[in-house]
């Protein structure tokens, strides 16, 4: 019976990871878009895009710390 609980507890836990993983690859694909669409449609000067590409990276890299700090 213990060792069903340890594998089924194990299972959960990596599906947990997977789901998050496939969220973080849903929400990257999603801000990649995102970004391309600010960089082509909206902002025609180029220190705008730059500014948003930073502004983005570094949300970017705020959300992973969150992340890794979770995990």
């Amino acid at each position: 019976m213990f060792d069903n609980y340890a594998a089924l507890s194990y299972n959960e836990r990596d599906n947990d990871f997977i789901n998050i993983i496939s969220i973080y690859n849903t929400v990257s694909y999603f801000i990649s878009h995102l970004k391309m669409f600010l960089s082509f449609f909206i902002f025609r000067n180029k220190e705008k895009v730059y500014e948003c590409n930073t502004l983005i990276n570094n949300t970017l890299l705020n959300i992973d710390s969150e992340t890794l700090s979770e995990t």
